[in-house]
């Protein structure tokens, strides 16, 4: 029903790509039928592994448990 709404797909995609939400963009491409972006999913999951990354980094500095 909303799949071709140009207005919410725009705040979707806005959504998405400030959250680097990849494998989320990846199943709503399956589900609505939009064209997948190869070059955009590889520049959001390689931010999530840079994330990662960081965030291990820093847990293995702090072993802090609580």
């Amino acid at each position: 029903q909303f799949k071709d709404n140009p207005q919410l797909k725009e705040e979707l995609m806005q959504g998405i790509k400030s959250g680097h939400m990849a494998p989320y963009y990846k199943e709503v491409c399956e589900d609505l039928g939009w064209r997948f972006d190869q070059k955009l999913y590889d520049e959001m999951a390689k931010e999530n592994q840079s994330r990662l990354a960081k965030f291990e980094d820093d847990d293995s500095e702090t072993p802090v448990w609580q």
